[in-house]
């Protein structure tokens, strides 16, 4: 299992953008002992977001508040299960971007010599680290949002004035 983080957008990206990102990713020499992988699926179908939401509603108490208020908004009513899709592709939207990057950390407690047969695990954990802040720092130059999934169902957005901590749930 590895610990990902996405790169996010939060309007809906252009291929030139989804390029450029990236790109930008692929010029970041911190990461190049990691896995980056675009995402090819951009942007969700309304059934997949219907589905992801009515999950995640279930899943998720404190996300009902927020979807409440979103159809209230917009005239929609929260009580529809499943969730119409094409409010729910607005609601995923508004609450999470578009994601069009995965970077693939291992976790700490995955580390192996095989892996990694040069280095130390606190080199190892040294070129986490170090990686981290370039990635943090790229996010907050390009504009982008790092998701980090291994907080709850829908995510959260990574704190980018913190570049030199790594995510809590990191260790755990």
């Amino acid at each position: 299992m590895a610990y990902e983080l996405f790169l996010n957008l939060a309007q809906k990206p252009g291929r030139a953008e989804i390029d450029r990102a990236l790109e930008g990713l692929d010029g970041l020499e911190a990461l190049a002992d990691f896995e980056v992988h675009e995402i090819e699926d951009v942007v969700r179908s309304p059934e997949e977001c219907a589905e992801d939401l009515e999950f995640v509603l279930q899943a998720q108490q404190e996300f009902q508040p927020r979807y409440r208020e979103f159809c209230e908004k917009n005239g929609l009513s929260a009580e529809t299960q499943p969730p119409e899709p094409n409010a729910a592709a607005r609601f995923m939207q508004e609450v999470g971007g578009y994601d069009v990057a995965v970077i693939r950390f291992p976790e700490a407690h995955e580390i192996d010599d095989e892996e990694f047969p040069d280095l130390s695990l606190d080199e190892v954990k040294a070129s986490i680290a170090g990686a981290w802040r370039a990635l943090v720092e790229f996010a907050r130059q390009g504009g982008y949002r790092l998701v980090d999934p291994q907080v709850n169902d829908l995510g959260e957005f990574v704190d980018l004035r913190q570049a030199g901590k790594l995510p809590s749930a990191y260790e755990g």
